[in-house]
């Protein structure tokens, strides 16, 4: 039996719409990227669509580096919601270096605003998906994990170390993204000594990486927000090499025991061979609803918990900062 058929389809949920309004996506993609066959629609097609469906934000992520041009963009001429973005250190920006993070914390600002939210550890470059998919010797030797080697017994790497200080000071989200869960979760422990506040478990119940209840319950203990993600159940996940999730048993029973206030919500979408991302929250919100979620407690994962993890409504009164400043 799948997920969805394991729902009581006899419920009648409210209007799955206004529970969108002043929404969040933590993770969505849009073009630009390196070709025009990827993605259903650029940064200002999402951004208008967000804004037709009533939501306050989306959080723009690119693998290939920082998404913050892109979101300075939109925000300065799409007319839509407002765009965050972030970097991903995948080997595009160099891996794991505090230099792209410091660019990324500034980079996109306009009339007060700065766009850089995020920083994802390796995603494509990261050594665990590397052993997941079963990538040659060589990939793996190459790729990357805040620890030598990925052995979580050993200390972080000095870069590691000073990307955590380099968050803690800037006030940014630190987000897992294809970190194998053990391997994270010793990184969230360093993470928090360093002082950093701001965590969030990348869609977690995602084939990609695949978070235990137990471990998702360690991560909350340690301050980390939990992201589900709608693409986690979805057959696109088989393309990338990912088994598809049973939303049911290993994503909402287990928001049930841990509680709405730790989860946020994602659609993890854009992509061609997916809904599109607006649908894809609208989908979940459903579905959510569907599963005894209460509309309050869907608002709680929507709107509430990530516009706090995300400080958007906190005023950044910070002047610009120069390139000598960033010393890059």
């Amino acid at each position: 039996m799948s997920d969805i058929d394991s729902i009581d389809v006899s419920v009648q949920p409210p209007l799955p719409d206004r529970l969108l309004e002043g929404a969040v996506d933590t993770h969505v993609h849009a073009a630009p990227f390196i070709d025009d066959s990827m993605f259903l629609v650029d940064v200002f097609q999402l951004s208008r669509a967000a804004a037709d469906a009533g939501m306050r934000a989306v959080v723009l992520k690119n693998w290939f580096g920082s998404s913050c041009p892109a979101a300075f963009l939109a925000n300065r001429y799409a007319g839509g919601v407002q765009v965050l973005g972030g970097v991903v250190l995948n080997f595009a920006v160099g891996g794991i270096n505090a230099d792209a993070v410091r660019v990324a914390a500034h980079e996109g600002y306009d009339r007060g605003f700065r766009p850089g939210r995020v920083v994802w550890m390796p995603e494509r470059s990261s050594l665990f998906r590397a052993r997941l998919l079963g990538l040659d010797a060589e990939d793996q030797a190459k790729a990357l994990s805040p620890f030598p080697g990925g052995d979580i017994d050993r200390p972080i790497t000095p870069q590691a170390r000073e990307v955590l200080d380099v968050i803690a000071e800037e006030d940014m989200v630190l987000a897992t993204s294809h970190l194998g869960p053990d391997e994270a979760l010793v990184f969230l422990e360093h993470a928090r000594a360093a002082g950093v506040t701001r965590m969030v478990v990348t869609h977690a119940s995602s084939g990609g990486v695949r978070w235990s209840l137990d471990q998702k319950k360690r991560a909350v203990e340690l301050g980390a927000c939990i992201e589900e993600a709608a693409i986690s159940w979805q057959p696109a996940m088989k393309a990338f090499g990912y088994p598809v999730t049973d939303a049911a048993v290993e994503m909402f029973a287990a928001m049930r025991e841990i509680g709405p206030e730790h989860y946020v919500l994602a659609s993890d979408s854009g992509m061609k061979i997916a809904p599109s991302p607006i649908e894809s929250m609208r989908v979940f919100a459903t579905l959510l609803l569907a599963s005894g979620f209460t509309g309050d407690e869907v608002r709680a994962m929507a709107v509430e918990n990530p516009r706090r993890l995300l400080r958007l409504d906190q005023d950044d009164h910070r002047p610009p900062t120069t390139r000598n400043e960033l010393k890059n």
